[in-house]
């Protein structure tokens, strides 16, 4: 076998990376040499043939790190976005219900003419209780409260097209808007039938199956209806007129997973309910100026039936504690709860019909000729 050269002038193996040893033996790929007393340090072949020291100690390389999981596009390929954290499945089990919820009632109740606010866009500060009613019997719990609300996002944009309360900024440097509104709370406790459904299978839920829900948002069905068919007849200017501002509505939870509170946002009306304003028209210290405003309230109320009555609307509930008077003392009706709606009084006149809304109903220009007759007595 040939015997090439190294660098060093020593003989070794040609190809096979052999190095003398200091006896001058020649050594192969896998032997080892010593000499008298001294061990050379182990060698190994380096890169393109030039030899590497090898440590005595040997030292374990570090773990190799898993492959990183592939980045999925959630908008190409939806199907194969990655699954969220047990955190947020678990936060979007629990709000699935109070979802659904609000789905069912502006898709059912309201026919999606009155949308929810989103959560946390209203802020209730100040608040002073007004009025409290129901929550016996299982019937649901009924509070109007005089409050300061903070409106932002885009609660706020709707405001603010609106004209509604005043602009201004917040601490965090977000933009909001501040308002005066009567906060009317309906909260209702589900049946264990009715929490049952909704968590079990959400998506056959219906306001059929869910009477404690309809009950939340009864008077804004009403509302809704009440406002539709006074717009149909007299348009938005005049039946604006009538009724009370609803700013925005939103659903929470209060009181454990199943209890629920629907808050509604209306105008705030200064002097209250007409009861308590003809009061203290009666009792105003310029007897004259109190009688006028006396009779001009009760015009108001018969200019307010002649209105609704030709809309074919029929007020169930009406009573004095259900109208309120702004700051300029005018009357606009607050609670439309339990209205009955026939034909319009032009359709009936066109089909030669009469209807139960139109028959033996008071005349009531002879009653505003009446109080006219009053007034000019009193004065």
């Amino acid at each position: 076998m040939k015997i090439a050269a190294t660098k060093n002038g020593q003989r070794g193996l040609p190809g096979r990376g052999g190095l003398p040893c200091a006896n001058g033996a020649r050594t192969g790929r896998n032997m080892m040499c010593t000499a008298a007393g001294h061990v050379p340090p182990q060698r190994v072949r380096g890169v393109l043939g030039v030899a590497a020291p090898r440590p005595a100690t040997a030292i374990a390389s570090p773990p190799k790190p898993a492959p990183a999981a592939p980045q999925r596009n959630c908008i190409s390929d939806p199907g194969n976005a990655p699954a969220p954290p047990a955190a947020c499945a678990q936060a979007a089990t629990v709000v699935q219900p109070h979802q659904v919820l609000r789905a069912l009632i502006c898709h059912e109740q309201l026919n999606r003419t009155l949308s929810p606010w989103a959560s946390g866009e209203a802020t209730v500060s100040s608040a002073n209780r007004v009025n409290t009613a129901g929550g016996v019997n299982g019937a649901p719990e009924r509070t109007v409260d005089r409050a300061m609300v903070t409106l932002t996002g885009s609660a706020a944009c709707k405001a603010a097209a609106a004209g509604v309360g005043q602009s201004c900024v917040l601490a965090d440097g977000r933009p909001a808007v501040q308002v005066l509104a009567a906060v009317k709370t309906v909260t209702a406790t589900l049946t264990p039938t009715e929490a049952h459904l909704l968590k079990t299978n959400p998506a056959t839920a219906s306001l059929a199956l869910l009477p404690s829900v309809k009950l939340l948002g009864q008077e804004l069905e009403a509302f809704t209806k009440t406002m539709k068919r006074a717009t149909d007849v007299h348009g938005a200017h005049l039946a604006q007129r009538c009724f009370l501002r609803l700013y925005g509505w939103e659903l929470v939870c209060t009181g454990g997973p199943d209890t629920y509170a629907l808050r509604s946002y209306w105008q705030w009306q200064q002097h209250g309910s007409l009861r308590e304003y003809l009061i203290r028209c009666l009792e105003h210290p310029d007897i004259r100026m109190g009688r006028a405003m006396f009779i001009a309230a009760l015009q108001q109320v018969l200019q307010l039936l002649r209105t609704l009555s030709r809309a074919g609307i029929v007020l169930g509930d009406l009573k004095l504690d259900n109208m309120l008077v702004d700051a300029h003392g005018h009357v606009t009706l607050s609670d439309v709860d339990g209205c009955f709606y026939f034909i319009t009084e032009l359709h009936g006149l066109a089909m030669g019909l009469q209807t139960l809304a139109h028959i033996d109903r008071p005349d009531l220009q002879g009653v505003w000729w009446q109080l006219e007759a009053i007034g000019a007595r009193w004065v």
